[in-house]
């Protein structure tokens, strides 16, 4: 009877009918206590956490039956080729996978798994393994909060599913908890899947040597500022002094190169994308990295020489490499009254802020010429937000995963 139902249907169809299977699903398929899913970031890449961790499971725990789930053909066949399991949230097998399944771990919402929330059974228990907790407020922490009915329909619905929440820290599991109120007892802190490379970090040669030269004679920085959520677009090198000749040629003597990482939701603007593509053309010391080029930017990080940012979340995780930071938050007191921040970022501070390019090729220099002074500064953030310094996330996560799987 199910089956003659299921034949009606393609593989491609619309939210409406993948409801009716998964309602037939939930009723008369039995849970499978080993099927664990995992998706992440709208289920448009294959990356963070999500990743990390699916890839440890499939070599550490051959037992437990792993998919990727994804909306991308591009990603379905990438992981179909290499032999993992995999399956797109719009068929009737990744419907089927949803309805088996006990539990799910994601990055940032449930939409990682599947195109609507609607279609994630009440049965599915999610761990939500987040993408990463900045200074900067967002949610229900912001300043101004402000959202729709069906947002926050979709919250409430992905709240009530969710059974844990991984942190970094206890005092990380605060402020997070401060801004997406699932409940202070669901956050355990086991430390980032994605972060346990910077403890094994494998330099993947067709990846990488697009970004840094095979014997890495040179000097290399990324630039990954924060997203600004659809206002003002990011200002890159935002500085009255600023001169690209200058920056070049300061480069080029320093036998040095600056990776800029603009946010996936900026490749959009037009703005941003006509200045830095000015910005690399004809030099060879300005490179752009972005999430077309390399979905999983963590790849990069244990290979870098330094960071400039903001208030992006991507300074917390770099802080476990105990490298040089420098700061460029231009619109400070406009972010501080629009979003506002979650602990006092000026005083916590890990790295010098720079104000004029004069003072920003200053504080390159530094770093090129080894001078450390924020080191101790860096060491105290870093024990604020990270309790595990040792590559075992992964371990923890499924430690906790295997409390709802009953094993």
């Amino acid at each position: 009877m199910i089956k003659k139902i299921i034949g009606r249907f393609k593989n491609n169809i619309n939210v409406a009918a993948l409801m009716i299977i998964k309602q037939i699903f939930t009723l008369f398929l039995k849970k499978d206590p080993k099927l664990v899913l995992f998706g992440a970031h709208n289920g448009d890449f294959y990356s963070d956490n999500s990743k990390h961790l699916f890839e440890w499971v499939l070599k550490e725990k051959p037992d437990i039956n792993a998919y990727w789930i994804t909306r991308s053909n591009k990603i379905y066949e990438k992981l179909k080729s290499s032999g993992k399991p995999v399956e797109t949230m719009n068929s009737i097998e990744g419907i089927k996978l949803l309805a088996k399944a006990k539990i799910a771990l994601y990055t940032n919402r449930p939409k990682d798994i599947a195109i609507s929330s609607s279609l994630i059974p009440k049965t599915l228990g999610l761990i939500a393994l987040r993408h990463g907790k900045s200074v900067k407020k967002i949610r229900y922490a912001r300043e101004i909060h402000k959202i729709s009915k069906k947002e926050y329909d979709d919250r409430k619905h992905e709240s009530n599913l969710i059974k844990y929440v991984i942190s970094t820290s206890e005092f990380v599991s605060d402020i997070q908890e401060e801004c997406i109120r699932v409940g202070r007892d669901k956050h355990i802190v086991t430390g980032y899947p994605r972060n346990d490379y910077f403890f094994n970090p494998v330099y993947s040669h067709d990846i990488l040597d697009r970004f840094i030269s095979v014997d890495k004679k040179e000097e290399v920085i990324l630039y990954a500022p924060t997203w600004r959520h659809g206002r003002e677009p990011t200002r890159f090198f935002p500085f009255d002094d600023f001169s690209k000749e200058l920056l070049v040629t300061f480069l080029k003597k320093h036998n040095a190169k600056i990776l800029i990482r603009p946010h996936k939701n900026e490749l959009k603007c037009k703005e941003i994308m006509d200045f830095l593509n000015n910005l690399i053309l004809g030099n060879d010391e300005i490179t752009l990295v972005t999430h077309k080029d390399l979905h999983d930017v963590n790849m990069l990080l244990p290979f870098i020489d330094g960071m400039i940012t903001d208030y992006s979340s991507i300074y917390h995780d770099f802080l476990l490499l105990d490298k040089p930071i420098i700061f460029i938050p231009y619109d400070y007191k406009e972010y501080n009254e629009q979003n506002g921040f979650l602990y006092d970022y000026f005083s916590n501070l890990p790295g010098p802020a720079a104000k004029t390019l004069k003072e920003f090729c200053s504080l390159l220099a530094d770093i090129f010429n080894g001078v450390d002074a924020y080191r101790e500064k860096r060491r105290l953030l870093t024990d604020k937000i990270h309790k595990f310094k040792d590559g075992n996330s992964c371990r923890r996560v499924m430690t906790l995963a295997g409390k709802l799987l009953g094993s």
